[in-house]
């Protein structure tokens, strides 16, 4: 390699390096935290809605199983 080429990649490494380094200071990890807590809420919103969502379920089948062991003795005739 000859010295120009050198200082040609060590010139086109210094302004990647000095954009890095003002994205750091100007609140790059800011905007990691947020999308993070975002991401935290929405998991935690969906388990408690899921959650509710899942005992409605639980209750209404239930239900349905009672009322088809009331229906099948009904339509079979057999009282206990």
């Amino acid at each position: 390699m000859l010295k120009t080429d050198r200082a040609e990649k060590k010139l086109s490494r210094q302004p990647v390096r000095s954009w890095m380094i003002s994205e750091r200071r100007s609140g790059c990890q800011s905007k990691e935290l947020i999308t993070a807590v975002s991401l935290m809420a929405l998991f935690i919103i969906l388990k408690v809605y899921v959650g509710k969502i899942g005992t409605k379920l639980i209750d209404a089948f239930t239900t349905i199983h009672a009322l088809m062991g009331r229906l099948l003795m009904k339509f079979t005739g057999t009282d206990n």
